[in-house]
């Protein structure tokens, strides 16, 4: 089956217009988009305001469109919808993070998603991480019927956990940059078939892009809410998936 995600031409073409900040010393997190200070019915705020100073949003929508919403399904505080309505070009929500793109370390990149009820047949979107060339290291994959797939590696069954509509899910994927390994846990738990397996593109060289893709041009809406990266080894007591305070 043919890739659904963009090529790294078209994604990093989207990128280059991101600016990059350094980060403060000390912090642990590198990207962090909560849209619940944002304005319902309009696009999220882009420049990411607080914590951490420099990572930011692209959103790239001639097939669709991207806007803070006061609930979806059961995310209630202010999630961000990703609606494709047709047509080409694509709905990406395309996050870069602060600072120096990291090389080195173990980092968890969390969110909450789930696909919305009045979806259509064919759909596709996935979450995904790039480097800073749009290499691709991960993709955590919405399919029909329930499937979840991860980097295109369980197209026909899906990982083993299936997504409900209007449920959310907390997604971890967790980014080795020393084993060149990534791995998956939903709701907390370890899929066990998504564990220490390879990134997608070998030649990745570092951790810079947390991005939303849709693929396909069916009617197909998601919503996200709390996408953040932090390194695996932060010292404060926050729940991945929840607001940074």
């Amino acid at each position: 089956m043919r890739s659904m995600l963009p090529s790294r031409l078209t994604i990093a073409k989207v990128a280059m217009v991101l600016a990059v900040m350094p980060i403060a010393v000390g912090c642990n997190c590198i990207f962090n988009a909560a849209f619940n200070s944002d304005t319902v019915g309009n696009p999220p705020d882009t420049t990411l305001p607080g914590y951490p100073t420099g990572d930011a949003l692209s959103l790239n929508t001639p097939a669709g469109e991207i806007l803070v919403r006061a609930s979806v399904g059961d995310l209630t505080n202010q999630p961000v919808e990703v609606r494709m309505t047709g047509g080409t070009g694509g709905v990406d929500l395309l996050g870069t993070v602060a600072g120096t793109p990291p090389t080195t370390g173990k980092w968890v990149a969390s969110w909450r998603g789930l696909v919305q009820a009045n979806s259509g047949e064919n759909i596709f979107g996935a979450m995904v991480f790039r480097d800073s060339g749009a290499l691709i290291l991960a993709a955590v994959e919405y399919r029909e019927n329930g499937i979840i797939d991860f980097s295109e590696l369980f197209t026909g069954t899906g990982i083993g956990v299936t997504w409900t509509p209007d449920v959310s899910q907390l997604f971890e994927v967790t980014i080795d940059l020393d084993a060149k390994t990534v791995s998956l846990s939903i709701d907390g738990v370890p899929v066990a078939s998504c564990q220490n397996l390879n990134y997608k593109e070998a030649a990745a060289i570092d951790l810079a892009r947390m991005n939303f893709e849709v693929g396909y041009t069916t009617p197909q809406a998601f919503a996200l809410d709390n996408l953040m990266i932090c390194a695996a080894t932060q010292e404060d007591d926050h729940i991945p998936g929840t607001p940074y305070k």
